[in-house]
């Protein structure tokens, strides 16, 4: 039985002080148990990057840590979706395809 990953198709824009765009948030991939999250973003200069976060409940309170993996600059979009269904998988470990 395959588990397909759901992929939430909002964009926000992450604008700084004098208005000029920094990052937009392009895509979020969630895993089919719904425990991690990948975001992929698109930076100003062009490239893109992705970010992974666990869901977490500690003391009442439900939030998404994100786990540090480094930088990773990505020259396309469809690189960046690659990238992020690995993630997911690696830190899941639930099957994930498109």
């Amino acid at each position: 039985m395959d588990i397909y990953v759901n992929i939430a198709m909002k964009i926000y824009n992450i604008i700084c002080k004098d208005g000029e765009m920094m990052e937009q948030l392009l895509k979020e991939m969630l895993s089919p148990s719904n425990q991690y999250k990948v975001q992929i973003i698109k930076r100003k200069d062009g490239l893109y990057t992705t970010e992974v976060y666990m869901w977490q409940e500690d003391s009442g309170y439900e939030y998404w840590s994100p786990i540090k993996k480094g930088l990773t600059l990505i020259e396309t979009e469809e690189s960046a979706v690659i990238l992020a269904i690995e993630h997911l998988r690696e830190y899941s470990g639930e099957i994930i395809n498109l």
